[in-house]
């Protein structure tokens, strides 16, 4: 789905089914310390590589974050939203929450749909501790963890966390994690987790 200003929108994926997203490149609107451990398996990169539309879907909305349209992008979701009648809507299939100007967009789109959950897994740990306070109760932020990247204990009392697992030891997945089922429109577990909890994803 193509909004107005030029904001794409994929309104469904195998995995989520029919919950709306919007999505980045991955490495370029990721952290720059990546590359350890996630990058060399990033599904998302596989994703743009196999698929040309993907790709260039996700590199139009890359451009207009980096130009900073950032109420041009935030106008063609809550379009989209309200168009769709959306329940759900997720945040960053490939990419992330790259600095303090996106998480103020996601917040403020957040609060302009009181009716739609929102949910975004991130890594950027510290952007999302520090607008903690100002994360409304429809925004889900999940802290997602690999191996030797790890929230801090503060940070996993205040978020959910995600575990990615590989199969390999060193994932450091709760006993207690919720394993996840892969289909996100029923589920919805991720969107409504709270703080201390966690999901496990499997390697896909």
């Amino acid at each position: 789905m193509k909004g107005y200003y030029g904001t794409d929108i994929s309104e469904r994926n195998t995995k989520m089914g029919n919950v709306l997203s919007f999505s980045t490149l991955p490495y370029r609107m990721c952290r720059k310390d990546v590359e350890l451990p996630c990058a060399a398996n990033c599904y998302a990169a596989k994703l743009c590589r196999r698929r040309k539309n993907v790709a260039k879907a996700w590199g139009d909305n890359t451009t207009m974050i980096e130009a900073k349209m950032f109420d041009e992008i935030a106008s063609d979701i809550v379009d989209a939203i309200a168009f769709k009648h959306a329940k759900l809507f997720r945040w960053f299939v490939g990419g992330d929450i790259y600095s303090d100007e996106v998480m103020e967009m996601m917040i403020s789109i957040a609060n302009s749909c009181p009716n739609t959950k929102f949910m975004c897994f991130t890594k950027f740990y510290d952007i999302a501790e520090k607008y903690y306070d100002e994360i409304p109760e429809n925004l889900n932020i999940v802290l997602s963890a690999w191996k030797e990247l790890q929230p801090t204990d503060k940070q996993k009392q205040l978020f959910p966390v995600s575990y990615y697992n590989d199969g390999e030891e060193d994932c450091q997945v709760p006993v207690l994690a919720t394993v996840c089922g892969g289909d996100c429109e029923h589920c919805q577990l991720c969107f409504n987790m709270k703080g201390g909890e966690s999901v496990t994803i499997y390697k896909h």
